[in-house]
């Protein structure tokens, strides 16, 4: 691979140009839209109870240990 590389770099080159650019060089807007869908929700919402219980546990195990 080295060879094909020092030959010809410009077919054979290890790097890669990706150009995040917009017109004329200047930044591109990017814009995301994302909606949260009923299920989304619903499962947030469980790792939100499931996060709360988790905390609850480790507080009290730490009131029970003995100092």
């Amino acid at each position: 691979m080295d060879w094909l590389k020092n030959r010809r770099p410009d077919l054979w080159s290890g790097k890669v140009r990706i150009d995040h650019g917009g017109p004329g060089g200047n930044p591109s807007n990017t814009e995301v839209e994302y909606r949260i869908t009923p299920e989304l929700e619903a499962e947030l919402s469980r790792i939100a109870v499931i996060s709360h219980r988790l905390e609850q546990e480790q507080r009290q195990g730490q009131e029970q240990e003995p100092r």
